[in-house]
């Protein structure tokens, strides 16, 4: 019979579930907006009314391709979160601010 995955967590030493956390972690600080969502536990419905967009065009949004850095703030705002965009050079990284929000 199945075990619940609790069941085997619970079940673990700390040290383990430690670095299955940072694991975890580690794949979603990159990840694509629709995982993102989904690990979030938001329906595609829930992310459109927060957008104020129908659910077809949150699924576009959603979705492979371009979209304006202006509709990514937005998305990600939608989902608790905040923006930032970073340019990532062999010697730093730098934050590009001209596409914040003007107050």
């Amino acid at each position: 019979m199945a075990k619940k995955f609790q069941t085997l967590l619970d079940q673990m030493v700390p040290e383990r579930r430690a670095r299955i956390e940072q694991r975890v972690q580690a794949e979603l600080a990159e990840i694509a907006l629709q995982d993102l969502s989904q690990a979030l536990n938001l329906t595609q419905t829930q992310v459109a009314e927060a957008l104020a967009l129908n659910q077809a065009a949150a699924s576009k949004v959603e979705g492979p391709g371009d979209i304006y850095v202006t509709t990514l703030r937005r998305c990600v705002e939608a989902l608790g979160g905040r923006l930032e965009l970073v340019a990532s050079f062999p010697d730093r990284k730098v934050v590009i601010n001209q596409f914040d929000e003007v107050a």
